[in-house]
């Protein structure tokens, strides 16, 4: 799979076919304080993903999320660095259909005719990683990783995007209502 496609499937994959749900997953330091919080700065992956218009989409959805947490882009000088990667497998779902007849065991044999006809549809699924940095220490303090089925149509990835990220976001609120990070309200305008 080359790398344009990786980023075009695999970061914007997220929320899946009726089969396969989107997984969200959260992970944070719970020593650090997210209220002091309040620039962050992009740090592009190592590997360039190859599809620049869907760099910039995911861009633009992290730079909405973060600012609906009042925290503001910098181009130096933040509070924390925010990154992301992704990655793609190819998986396989096996199904199996059975159409016959046949008759229960006598007092000799049983029988019976049957056929069993078994399809194999591959389909790619990518995962999603957000990593946000102390930017003093250099430690991860977050990370946020998505995962689900890959889509060709970008409008329909974009979607999926959004769909992920609110539920990531969705999981950095409910932490803070545990009180294990403090947010701030919005300052975004």
């Amino acid at each position: 799979m080359s790398a344009k496609w990786l980023l075009a499937g695999a970061a914007l994959l997220l929320a899946a076919t009726p089969a396969l749900a989107q997984k969200v997953n959260v992970d944070y330091d719970k020593t650090f304080d997210f209220s002091k919080v309040e620039t962050y700065q992009w740090v592009d992956p190592v590997e360039d993903a190859g599809n620049p218009l869907m760099v910039q989409r995911l861009h633009n959805a992290i730079d909405y999320h973060m600012s609906m947490k009042g925290v503001r882009k910098v181009d130096s000088d933040p509070d924390v660095f925010v990154t992301y990667s992704t990655s793609s497998k190819e998986e396989f779902s096996v199904s199996s259909t059975n159409f016959g007849y046949g008759y229960g065991a006598g007092w000799y044999y049983g029988g019976g005719v049957g056929m069993t006809s078994t399809n194999v549809t591959s389909y790619e699924v990518g995962t999603l990683v957000i990593d946000v940095w102390d930017a003093k220490t250099k430690n991860l303090v977050w990370r946020g990783t998505a995962e689900g089925t890959v889509a060709a149509n970008p409008e329909k990835m974009e979607r999926k995007l959004t769909t992920a990220l609110e539920k990531l976001y969705d999981k950095w609120e409910k932490m803070a209502a545990k009180g294990g990070v403090k947010t701030r309200p919005s300052t975004a305008g």
